[in-house]
């Protein structure tokens, strides 16, 4: 049953979740965020960030990072984000982006989201899992989730984002990051997080849940 059922909420839960609702996210949602939030956060935050703050990342907080770990990214990098590049994209982006962005995101895509999936997901899901606990929750609400919220959210949200946010991140943004920063990160820093961190999360964590909520809902599912 978990090959069954884990294999076809992966294809089909996820593959709808990538099809429908992150799709709607991209074209409503990111759009108005890339053209207004982005553009902004661009033209400003990111800016500063590339030039400062990923500068000093690419040359001392990376290779901290590598030889000493997240503890020096905590310390050093962090710190240096929040104090100058968090500070000026609490006052410009962020300031903008509450007022354009935000605005349009609660008026548009969140007031759907809250109207549809929301509000399902508090009717439905939240109630479901206060009363029974996160079984009900697998059962009821992950499958509504992958079938309607999520096969939504791939199809529409993640298409625009790859095509208009993606793209332009890509070809400016990310193209130097990829060649630069996500080159060192996915050799030496993703290689080790890959090996140790996701290796741990797939072996501790997800044999957890598969082992305690799998057979909750086997003991469930089966007994019905």
């Amino acid at each position: 049953m978990i090959e069954l059922n884990w294999c076809t909420m992966i294809e089909l839960n996820w593959c709808t979740m990538i099809e429908l609702n992150w799709c709607t996210m991209i074209e409503l949602n990111w759009c108005t965020m890339i053209e207004l939030n982005w553009c902004t956060m661009i033209e400003l935050n990111w800016c500063t960030m590339i030039e400062l703050n990923w500068c000093t990342m690419i040359e001392l907080n990376w290779c901290t990072m590598i030889e000493l770990n997240w503890c020096t990214m905590i310390e050093l990098n962090w710190c240096t984000m929040i104090e100058l590049n968090w500070c000026t994209m609490i006052e410009l982006n962020w300031c903008t982006m509450i007022e354009l962005n935000w605005c349009t995101m609660i008026e548009l895509n969140w007031c759907t989201t809250i109207e549809l999936n929301w509000c399902t997901t508090i009717e439905l899901n939240w109630c479901t899992m206060i009363e029974l606990n996160w079984y009900t929750m697998i059962e009821l609400n992950w499958c509504t989730m992958i079938e309607l919220n999520s096969c939504t959210m791939i199809e529409l949200n993640w298409c625009t984002m790859i095509e208009l946010n993606w793209c332009t991140m890509i070809e400016l943004n990310w193209c130097t990051m990829i060649e630069l920063n996500w080159c060192t990160m996915i050799e030496l820093n993703w290689c080790t997080m890959i090996e140790l961190n996701w290796c741990t999360m797939i072996e501790l964590n997800w044999c957890t849940m598969i082992e305690l909520n799998w057979c909750t809902m086997i003991e469930l599912n089966g007994a019905r």
